[in-house]
């Protein structure tokens, strides 16, 4: 093929999957009251036309210096209006509200990693539902939980559980980690599962973590059962009784020290994606 024809094909390739990958923007979500250094939208999730944002450094007024706030947008019009702008009803500084957030229909569940109950940055999860307006709900932080465990680092919401992971949480090694599966009542959270991979060599259980029906995702991303940090996903399942019982351990095919297999977890039904952030498979922590 003539030089010119190549490079015409090719250029004319290019536009056509920049055509094909181009997006337009419906719109920019601005929060109010919005100061420099919110960190609005370091947490986002979306359900149906409802939106919420996690502003964890924002000052909320009468709790204190990062004491966090989380902001709701509703699709009215054609456009994105602002609803709601929620804090905690104990919050206090450096609480860090909305570090995670996720939304289910009519209830809003947020991390708030660095809330002293029951321990100094034990964490706590604060949940939100929508009536007339949008209402505290209930404060979710297991007694058991020791000073700094990051209680909220991640979150999930599906149907009426939710997930949460404590990755700071010091059991057989330090910082190995936890998660906590819990289930509504009728507005009644109830814990229904304390989530721990046993004796394993495992850091930093819960840093993602995903569940959809009777199946629960925990990532590990310093687990060094397949060299160090090379990290790992665990797969609990619900049983006839009700119980969640572990499945499986997920790795990659090719494993590879200091990837982080397990940063980052989705699940949809039955098929489970999971993030290696710091893998070398296409170029230094590509």
């Amino acid at each position: 093929m003539p030089v010119k024809k190549m490079l015409a094909l090719m250029l004319a390739t290019g536009t056509a999957v920049a055509d094909m990958t181009t997006r337009n923007e419906d719109a920019q979500l601005i929060t109010d009251p919005s100061l420099s250094g919110d960190m609005a939208g370091f947490a986002a999730a979306a359900s149906g036309q409802t939106i919420v944002l996690g502003a964890y450094r924002r000052s909320y007024p009468g709790n204190g210096a990062y004491s966090g706030a989380l902001y709701v947008f509703d699709r009215k019009g054609g456009g994105w209006i602002q609803t709601a702008y929620l804090a905690a009803s104990d919050g206090t500084l450096y609480d860090y509200l909305g570090w995670s957030v996720d939304i289910e229909g009519d209830v809003i569940a947020a991390g708030a990693t660095w809330a002293a109950a029951p321990a100094e940055r034990s964490g706590a999860v604060y949940i939100y539902r929508r009536g007339t307006k949008w209402q505290e709900e209930a404060i979710l932080a297991p007694e058991d939980l020791p000073a700094d465990a990051n209680f909220g680092h991640d979150l999930d919401l599906d149907g009426t559980r939710l997930i949460v992971g404590a990755p700071y949480v010091d059991e057989v090694v330090n910082s190995q980690g936890i998660a906590y599966i819990f289930r509504d009542d009728d507005g009644t959270w109830v814990q229904e599962a304390r989530l721990a991979p046993g004796d394993l060599d495992v850091n930093f259980v819960g840093a993602a973590v995903a569940i959809a029906g009777d199946l629960a995702v925990v990532g590990s991303p310093r687990d060094n059962g397949d060299g160090v940090s090379a990290g790992s996903a665990f797969i609990y399942q619900r049983d006839a009784k009700g119980d969640w019982v572990l499945a499986a351990r997920l790795s990659p095919d090719d494993v590879e020290p200091y990837s982080y297999f397990g940063n980052a977890i989705a699940i949809d039904e039955e098929t489970v994606l999971v993030g290696a952030e710091f893998s070398d498979v296409v170029g230094a922590n590509a």
